[in-house]
């Protein structure tokens, strides 16, 4: 791989040659970003896009939007003839690096076209469940795929006498006689709510959310009314605190 350097403040220069090669590509093969040229220069003036340079020419770009802890990548490219040479991977890396030190836990990202889902997949995003609640998400024209970007508590099967945290995929009244989907064992700091590892998974706000101390339910509600401390991030939960004052514990 060329000499190359990230630039997350990119000139209007730069960005020129990016119009430049992908008008060349949409013109030469019908493909590429210059459909979304809009977006791009959007992306710009909101300072959410980052350019690759290697040696003196503009040869990538990736954008993205961002909300609350979730982060969403809009569109990324690499020039057509720079492409298969890493490119691609350390562009993308380099956003999570940026991202993670802003406080965002969790990015996601749209496949189109939908043969991107293997590049992506390669750089460690997933597929949201196969539930219906996801059937959108999940589309064979374009699924969506999401990346945890920090250390997150693991789901376990394992039993324990005392904290669990158990998530359905499905609202309260569809979940008789089903066992949660998921469940979690979470660890505090010392003398508080907050949780050592956050729990951090896809789920819909109208799912069912347990709180289990020593066998006795502490707290169930939907997702969306579990807790006072936002946990509902669009297509996530994230659980960094639980809701009961100290005492409870």
């Amino acid at each position: 791989m060329n000499t190359y350097k990230i630039n997350f403040k990119p000139s209007a220069d730069q960005i020129a040659e990016i119009k430049e090669w992908l008008l060349e590509e949409d013109n030469v093969a019908g493909e590429g970003f210059f459909c979304n040229w809009s977006s791009i220069t959007q992306s710009f003036t909101d300072d959410k896009i980052a350019v690759l340079v290697s040696g003196q020419k503009t040869i990538g770009f990736i954008s993205w939007f961002e909300w609350e802890k979730v982060a969403r990548i809009q569109l990324s490219e690499i020039k057509p003839d720079e492409r298969k040479k890493g490119f691609g991977r350390c562009l993308a890396e380099k956003l999570f690096e940026k991202l993670t030190k802003k406080g965002f836990l969790v990015v996601d990202l749209h496949c189109q076209p939908a043969v991107s889902e293997k590049v992506w997949k390669r750089l460690g995003f997933k597929r949201f469940p196969d539930v219906k609640d996801y059937e959108y998400e999940n589309s064979k024209d374009g699924p969506y795929l999401y990346k945890v970007l920090v250390p997150f508590l693991k789901p376990t099967k394992s039993a324990r006498p005392n904290e669990t945290i158990e998530l359905w995929h499905a609202e309260p009244h569809q979940i008789t006689d089903i066992s949660p989907k998921l469940k979690w064992h979470p660890k505090f700091e010392k003398g508080t709510t907050n949780l050592l590892i956050p729990i951090i998974s896809p789920a819909k706000r109208d799912w069912q959310i347990n709180w289990i101390k020593n066998d006795r339910l502490i707290k169930n509600d939907k997702i969306k009314y579990f807790s006072r401390d936002e946990i509902d991030f669009g297509n996530f939960i994230i659980i960094e605190k639980l809701p009961l004052p100290t005492s409870v514990l």
